[in-house]
């Protein structure tokens, strides 16, 4: 009895040393590395009317990790628009054929991670500047006599609140970008991976 009492406190005692030292790794791993940089593609979806449509980009997004559980960092992205699936107000009469518009979103992020296990859900907020380029469109000669017109580009001031998962070093998340009048509000569906930042457990 008292040889397996003995031998119970020593497994005991060793599991315990062996999971504080694995512990004292983890901290320091992690701490080795606050820099990541995360790429993704996305696809967009128009939930509004205005410049701006359905369209497929990519975004980089470095970051620094506070701590375990909080980061912060600067997404900048490429959007390209489909003219097909503009939603325009007053266009003119008879104007035909949009030119496919660019929206470039650069934005100040902050996340924070429910866990600081390698499966992880998160929120997160960018705020920032959304820059649409100037979009040119061409007139049918029954309604004007203007071959062309090209609208203005347009900069804006808008945030993007964020849902998502993060699984090891891959990203799956859900934005919606308020992007400020003229240019139309949209969804983004992004997929995506993070290099650097520490393993996760």
């Amino acid at each position: 009895m008292k040889k397996s009492l003995f031998t119970l406190l020593i497994l005991i005692i060793t599991l315990l040393a062996v999971n504080d030292t694995q512990a004292q790794y983890r901290r320091r791993h992690k701490s080795d590395n606050k820099f990541k940089v995360g790429l993704a593609g996305l696809y967009a979806l128009s939930t509004d009317k205005g410049l701006g449509g359905d369209g497929v980009g990519f975004y980089v997004h470095p970051q620094y990790n506070v701590n375990e559980q909080f980061s912060v960092g600067l997404q900048a992205g490429v959007i390209l628009s489909s003219a097909e699936e503009l939603q325009v107000e007053d266009l003119p009469e008879g104007a035909i054929e949009p030119s496919d518009p660019t929206i470039i979103p650069v934005l100040l992020t902050g996340e924070f991670y429910f866990s600081d296990r390698v499966v992880r859900p998160f929120i997160g907020l960018g705020v920032g500047m959304y820059k649409m380029s100037a979009v040119t469109y061409k007139f049918d000669d029954n309604f004007s006599s203007i071959d062309s017109f090209e609208s203005e580009p347009i900069n804006n001031y808008g945030l993007a609140p964020k849902l998502g998962l993060q699984m090891g070093p891959v990203d799956l998340s859900v934005a919606y970008h308020m992007t400020g009048e003229g240019i139309a509000d949209f969804a983004t569906f992004n997929l995506g991976f993070t290099i650097g930042g520490g393993k996760r457990r």
